[in-house]
Formats: C-alpha cells, structure tokens, sequence
C-alpha cells in the first residue's frame, strides 16, 4: 500500500470516484454528492495498491482558525481493520502539523468513534444529526500531542 496526493487529472477522476463508492453510494446518493466547496483549499490522500487501485481516501481541510477538518474519510470494505484508514489519518495529521495547524476535529458516525478514539480523538459534543441524517460526534485530537 502506498499513500499519494491525487494531483493528475485521471488520479482525482480514481480518488472522487472512490470517494463516492465507500461513502455516497451506499446511502443512495448520486455521483456528485461526494464533491463540496472545499476541495480546492483541501489535502487529498489516497491509499492505493500496487496496481493504482484506490482502497481509501481522506481530506483534510484548512480553516481560518488554526484548526482542520477531516471530511471525507472512507476505506473499501475489503481493506477495513488492515490499517488503511489508520495510515490516512497519521498522514492527514502529519501534514496538519507540518503546516502549522493546532487542532484537527472531525464528525464522526456512531460506527468509526472507536477508530476515532483508538487514534487519540475525544468526543467533544453531543451526538447530532449530519448529513443523510446520520448520528454523528464531532471528535477533536490536539496536535501538540506526542503521537504524531
């Protein structure tokens, strides 16, 4: 396995398009429903084998208050607890910490806060109502901290 930064065209084109099948797809959204209006000023990751197929990716998104948000996070089922997911976050908080950020927070569905949480996340809020209406957490991990 093997973590890059889509910057071609047709590596974008591989990265939305899992994007969509891990996490749009199985709610019954249709393509598109997988893009917002941070990609521009956003961190992209995807792991990928070595044929280039894609089997997770993550996001990373800049904000004005010296924190980040990750968004985006979803593994292909096959390769879910073989630390696909576990590798994108260390790299999303890397590069977070290389770029001077000081706190990332992420909302979490009820189904990933202990992934969360074994990667040094703490709830910090009630649980509310996302997007499709999913129960979500926001979870928040200092980047102070030592592990990363």
């Amino acid at each position: 396995m093997e973590l890059k930064e889509p910057y071609k065209p047709e590596e974008f084109q591989a990265y939305f398009k899992a994007r969509w099948e891990f996490l749009r797809k199985p709610l019954g959204f249709p393509k598109g429903s997988e893009i917002d209006d941070f990609e521009n000023i956003s961190l992209h990751v995807m792991a990928v084998d070595q044929k280039d197929s894609v089997l997770g990716v993550g996001r990373l998104t800049y904000l004005p208050s010296g924190e980040g948000q990750i968004r985006y996070m979803g593994v292909d089922e096959k390769f879910r607890n073989k630390n696909v997911g576990g590798s994108i976050l260390a790299y999303l908080e890397k590069e977070a910490v290389k770029i001077g950020l000081n706190r990332i927070f992420l909302n979490a569905r009820n189904d990933a806060i202990a992934f969360y949480k074994k990667n040094g996340y703490d709830e910090a809020g009630k649980p509310f109502k996302g997007f499709a209406e999913i129960q979500h957490v926001r979870m928040e991990k200092s980047l102070g901290s030592p592990e990363i």
